[in-house]
C-alpha cells in the first residue's frame, strides 16, 4: 500500500477578488443549479489513491526510471560480472580470428622452406662423386633453409625429419661411418681415480691387450673376458733397477717393452710373466715416440731430428742413427703427429703428410721412399686438423689409421694414402672424444679406441664404394696404376729390412 499526505487547501481569495460587489442588507437571489455536462466517473475501486479534498494534484506518485545506482549492490556484481565475460569472449574471439590467419600462414611458409630444403638436398646427392665441395654448399643451404623454417614453426614434423635427411647426405658426401655395434670393453675408473691411459697394443693374436696408464704409472694387461689387472707399476723392481713413470709402450714378439723417465727399458716376457730391466744407451731425452719391428726398438722426438734404433736384445748400446743425415732437416721428424713400423718406417706430419721410409739396397741409411698427401681427397671432410696418432697395422695390413682434432678415426689405403672412411660417434654422443690412441685387431677385425679411462670396441666394416687395395703394395715402382696424384714416388728400389 502506497499512501502520501495531502497538501494543506489554499486559503479563500480576499475579498477584492470576488466576481461582484456584496449589498448589505439587501438578500441576494439564489442561483440556479447548472445542469452537469459530460459524464462523471468514479475512480476504479482497485485504485489505491483517491482524492481526499478533491481539486487539481492529486494523483499517484509518479513511476521512477530504472538506475544502476538504485541496484542492490549484488545484482550491480552479477551485471559488471557479465559485462566483463562478454569482453573478454569478445577479445579472445578477436586475437583467434587474427592469430588464425598468421598461423595458417606461418605453417604454410615453414612448409615451403622445408620443400626447397628437401631440393637442395636431392640436387647435393647427384653431386658426391664428382663435386663434394658443390654438394656441401648445397646441404649447407639446407640447413639454412630448415633454420628459417623453425623460425615460422618450430613444431613442424617436417623439419627434423629433412634435418635428419640433410645429415645423413652430408655423411655420404664425407664417407662418415657410424659404428652401430660400438661398446665398451673396458671401464678402468675402477682402477683409481687419476687413471689416464695413453697407449695400448694388442697381440698378434687378439687376446691380449696392454694399457699404458701415465695418470697413475702402471701398465695392465686385460684378457677377453675383460679382466684387468696390473702388470708393472711404480715401484716394482727388476734386480736394482727401480720403475719409475712409463713414458712409451711398444710390442715385442714375446711380449712388451716400456721405457720409463729415467731411461731404463723394461722387457716384459708373457710365457715366463717376468720383467728384465737395462739402461738404455744413449740416454734419449725429450718427447720420445717409440716403434718396433722383430724386437728392434726405434726412437724419434729426442731433438736430434733422428731415427735411433736399437737392436733387439742390446737395448744398452749405443744406437744406430737410421735417417740419412742429409735429409735430417727437411723431414722435422722431432714434431711428427705420428710414428709407427711394418717393416717400413712411417712418419705422420701436422700438416698431414705421410713420409715412407725404407733403407734401399745397397744402402746404410734410410731414406723417403714414398710420401702420401692424406689431405688431397674432396670426400675428406672437415679437412684434416692437427692429426696425432698413426696406425699401420702389420707388414701385409693394408690400411692405415690416423687421429685428429676432428674427434673421428679416419682410414687410408696404405698402398697410395688414398681416402677411405672415417668413424664418428652418433650424433650427440661423445665415444670418440679425446681420444688417446688406436689398437687394431688384424685378426678379428676389430678397431679399439682408447680414451682417459675407458676402452671402446667395433668391428671394422668396409665403406661402401671403397677403393681396391692390394697388400704389401708399397712397394710397387714408379708408374704402376694406383700410385695416385697424392703420392709420391722417391725411390724404386725394393727396401730391405730396417
Amino acid at each position: 500500500v502506497q499512501s502520501f499526505r495531502a497538501p494543506i487547501p489554499e486559503a479563500p481569495p480576499p475579498p477584492d477578488q470576488f466576481d461582484e460587489p456584496i449589498e448589505i442588507g439587501k438578500h441576494r437571489r439564489a442561483k440556479k443549479a447548472a445542469a452537469p455536462q459530460g459524464k462523471v466517473s468514479a475512480e476504479p475501486l482497485d485504485n489505491p489513491y483517491f482524492d481526499m479534498v478533491g481539486g487539481d494534484g492529486y494523483a499517484p506518485p509518479a513511476r521512477q526510471k530504472w538506475s544502476f545506482n538504485n541496484m542492490s549492490v549484488r545484482n550491480r556484481s552479477f551485471v559488471m560480472g557479465g559485462i566483463g565475460l562478454t569482453l573478454g569472449l569478445a577479445v579472445v574471439l578477436l586475437i583467434l580470428s587474427v592469430s588464425g590467419g598468421s598461423i595458417v600462414g606461418n605453417e604454410s611458409k615453414a612448409r615451403q622452406l622445408v620443400t626447397q630444403a628437401e631440393a637442395k638436398r636431392v640436387s647435393a646427392l647427384q653431386l658426391v662423386e664428382n663435386n663434394p665441395d658443390g654438394a656441401r654448399d648445397l646441404l649447407a643451404q639446407a640447413n639454412t633453409l630448415l633454420a628459417d623454417a623453425r623460425k615460422e614453426k618450430a613444431d613442424l614434423v617436417e623439419i627434423q625429419a629433412t634435418a635428419n635427411a640433410v645429415r645423413q647426405t652430408l655423411n655420404r658426401v664425407n664417407k662418415v661411418t657410424i659404428p652401430l655395434d660400438l661398446r665398451v670393453a673396458l671401464d678402468l675408473a675402477n682402477q683409481g681415480p687419476n687413471v689416464n691411459l695413453s697407449k695400448a697394443i694388442i697381440s698378434a693374436k687378439g687376446d691380449q691387450l696392454y694399457l699404458m696408464d701415465t695418470g697413475q704409472n702402471a701398465i695392465y694387461t686385460a684378457d677377453v673376458l675383460g679382466a684387468v689387472k696390473p702388470i708393472l707399476k711404480s715401484g716394482d723392481k727388476a734386480g736394482n733397477s727401480a720403475f719409475g713413470k712409463p713414458v712409451a709402450m711398444v710390442a715385442r714378439p714375446d711380449g712388451l717393452l716400456v721405457l720409463d723417465d729415467a731411461n731404463l727399458a723394461w722387457s716384459y716376457n708373457k710365457n715366463a710373466n717376468t720383467w728384465t730391466a737395462q739402461a738404455l744407451g744413449g740416454s734419449p731425452k725429450g718427447k720420445l715416440q717409440a716403434a718396433s719391428y722383430e724386437g728392434n726398438l726405434y726412437l724419434t722426438g729426442t731433438g736430434t731430428g733422428q731415427i735411433l734404433k736399437y737392436n733387439a736384445g742390446n737395448y744398452a748400446a749405443k744406437p744406430d742413427e737410421w735417417v740419412n743425415p742429409s735429409l735430417v732437416a727437411n723431414l722435422n721428424l722431432d714434431k711428427s703427429g705420428g710414428f709407427a713400423i711394418d717393416g717400413n718406417i712411417y712418419a705422420l706430419t701436422g700438416a698431414g703428410h705421410v713420409y715412407q721410409m725404407a733403407r734401399p739396397s745397397g744402402k746404410e741409411k734410410g731414406e723417403v721412399v714414398r710420401e702420401f698427401d692424406l689431405t688431397k681427397d674432396a670426400r675428406l671432410g672437415p679437412a684434416l686438423n692437427a692429426p696425432y696418432i698413426l696406425n699401420v697395422g702389420s707388414l701385409d695390413y693394408p690400411f692405415i689409421f690416423v687421429l685428429d682434432a676432428e674427434n673421428r678415426v679416419l682410414q687410408f689405403s696404405k698402398s697410395n694414402g688414398a681416402y677411405i672412411q672415417q668413424f664418428q660417434s652418433a650424433d650427440g654422443n661423445t665415444e670418440f672424444n679425446g681420444l688417446k690412441d688406436v689398437a687394431v685387431d688384424e685378426a678379428n677385425k676389430k678397431v679399439y679406441l682408447i680414451n682417459a679411462q675407458k676402452v671402446y670396441v667395433y668391428n671394422l666394416t668396409e665403406a661402401p664404394n671403397s677403393p681396391l687395395v692390394t697388400p704389401g703394395a708399397q712397394t710397387q715402382p714408379a708408374g704402376t696404376p694406383g700410385a695416385g696424384a697424392n703420392v709420391t714416388v722417391i725411390s724404386t728400389q725394393p727396401p730391405t729390412k730396417p
